[in-house]
């Protein structure tokens, strides 16, 4: 039954809280916390006085007998704010003061905000929304605790108008571990999202500038920032109001006084979705970037834009055949296997993860994040690719009877980059004569008999600090549907002694060949195989200078022109 004189019962209630108060104050340990929200209480219990005191009638909520919906609906949600300022530091009170005398003062201090929610509430209108505790009213919790420690890492803004409510706020999120933005108008609170790396909005609804009814059209008119999540903490407890929000894009709706419980609960629920998503792009990008296209996922249908890349494709050598020894399943596995294994490289070198197909993989340096040194992440991916051969064979040579190994060709240039894939399927990557050429260029290891070659394109972009001498000239090569040669170069992780050896000989073989002695070309040929009977470029340009010797009248064709692709 409602109290015949609501004021008078709601007065008596709040002043009801002295006593418990003053006894906590009397016998409280030294704990910084504790006087903290003990202070905290006192002083939002006065404050609640003053407000019933003057605001409300003995009637009800009319404040003047005429008084419309609107500020009779006012005067409810500066109550609800006015019990939210005591409800936050007893809740934390409660949290902080477990054991026995405290928990018996707290849990008073709890069932009896309780109550005055209650009160308030009777006096709402139809469409209120009713009673709800809070607070947990006649329950305890099931274990004393004071606040979860296993949230998401994360960068929370808090928008409300109420200094109080922001502090409240702000203090609860802050330990339990998440960083706080605090902003005491909507304007603010869209510029904070707008400007700055957050990854949730606690959004009031009545608030200067902006109300959050306008923050969330603001953010829906926004592509870059429609998706950002948004809580919305509010001492409306309309219906329609709910309604509305999550119909503007809120994620979630919490009526105040709130629960700590609930907040956090809702708090982590968010943020979890929000992380569900950026692990869908994180299997592509570096965590950076993945964050990035989480928080703007409106970037998957980004227009095509012409930027300056390297671009990696990687051939597993004897896929076939592995396929047929070892079966389909244990074929899966393998695969499955080194492509993880190539793939968590291209993160780690903040390259993008372009494709899959088949036995090829396909990566890209330079874009969405533009970068001087693209060139050198992408070869230094490819030369960690190469380190795992001797890894991946010991343990999986015995299972698939096949060694494994890599073809691996590189170049940079010009690309359009962009989302190549379709609204059904978002595949964000490069399209154009470079990315053609790379892939050239990876079919020529298998030609020229080598693991890894660059372009003359991506050697001419390496930074000063590459050694020079971990590359040798390889030759000058036409490949399949592209115009003009290109200069092949083959790269090494060690650049020891045999390799300068090697590289010496061939390029002074390759050299003369190219200036039409052929005689002396020979000559550095034999040398070189006296030591590296097996090199695969060098048996081609050998078979190339015994070719023009056998045909002394022929012109000579210093562009090698590759067989296939």
């Amino acid at each position: 039954m409602i109290p015949p004189h609501p004021k008078e019962h709601l007065l008596q209630l709040l002043a009801g809280l002295r006593e418990p108060i003053d006894s906590l104050e009397r016998g409280l340990p030294p704990d910084e916390k504790a006087q903290r929200y003990l202070s905290r209480l006192r002083e939002a219990l006065d404050e609640t006085l003053r407000f019933v005191s003057s605001q409300l009638s003995d009637q009800g909520w009319e404040a003047v007998p005429g008084t419309d919906e609107e500020t009779s609906r006012a005067l409810r949600h500066d109550a609800r704010n006015h019990l939210n300022h005591l409800g936050g530091p007893a809740q934390m009170l409660l949290r902080l003061l477990p054991g026995e005398p405290w928990a018996s003062t707290t849990r008073h201090l709890r069932d009896t905000l309780d109550a005055c929610l209650q009160l308030i509430d009777a006096y709402g209108s139809a469409t209120d929304g009713g009673f709800l505790s809070v607070l947990g009213h006649g329950a305890e919790p099931a274990a004393p605790r004071l606040l979860p420690r296993d949230a998401i890492p994360a960068s929370i803004v808090v928008a409300d108008d109420d200094p109080l409510n922001r502090e409240n706020l702000s203090d609860i999120l802050s330990q339990m571990g998440y960083q706080v933005t605090a902003v005491a108008d909507g304007e603010a609170a869209l510029h904070a999202v707008a400007s700055g790396d957050h990854d949730l909005l606690l959004l009031d609804l009545e608030m200067p500038k902006y109300s959050g009814f306008e923050v969330l059209e603001q953010l829906a008119r926004h592509a870059h920032l429609q998706h950002t999540p948004v809580l919305v903490v509010t001492g409306q407890r309309l219906v329609d109001a709910a309604v509305r929000c999550i119909a503007l894009g809120a994620d979630d709706f919490i009526p105040k006084p709130f629960h700590i419980d609930l907040l956090a609960a809702r708090v982590k629920s968010s943020l979890e979705r929000k992380r569900l998503r950026q692990r869908e792009f994180e299997q592509f990008f570096p965590a950076d970037l993945a964050r990035e296209f989480a928080r703007h996922p409106d970037l998957r249908n980004m227009d095509g834009r012409a930027v300056d890349v390297s671009v990696l494709f990687c051939d597993i050598r004897g896929f076939s055949t592995v396929s047929e020894k070892a079966g389909p399943e244990v074929t899966v596995r393998w695969l499955r296997a080194i492509m993880n294994r190539l793939s968590n490289l291209v993160i780690e070198h903040d390259g993008v993860l372009v494709d899959y197909a088949g036995d090829e993989l396909f990566a890209m340096w330079g874009a969405p994040r533009e970068r001087a040194d693209h060139a050198d992440r992408a070869c230094n991916a490819a030369l960690g690719m190469l380190a795992l051969v001797d890894e991946l064979n010991a343990e999986w040579q015995h299972t698939v009877g096949f060694q494994t190994d890599f073809g691996i060709g590189v170049n940079s240039g010009r690309a359009l980059v962009g989302n190549i894939g379709t609204d059904r399927k978002f595949k964000y990557g490069p399209l154009g004569n470079t990315v053609n050429l790379g892939s050239r260029v990876q079919g020529a290891t298998k030609y020229l008999r080598t693991r890894l070659l660059i372009t003359g394109e991506t050697r001419r972009r390496l930074s000063p600090a590459w050694d020079p001498d971990s590359l040798r000239k390889i030759c000058r090569v036409k490949v399949q549907n592209i115009a003009a040669p290109i200069e092949l170069y083959q790269l090494t992780a060690s650049p020891g002694p045999q390799w300068q050896v090697l590289r010496t000989l061939y390029e002074k073989a390759i050299h003369a060949f190219e200036a039409g002695n052929l005689a002396a070309s020979d000559l550095a040929m034999g040398e070189l195989f006296q030591h590296f009977p097996d090199d695969g470029p060098g048996r081609l340009l050998n078979l190339r200078v015994a070719e023009a010797m056998l045909a002394p009248e022929a012109p000579l064709d210093f562009v090698w022109t590759l067989p296939g692709k």
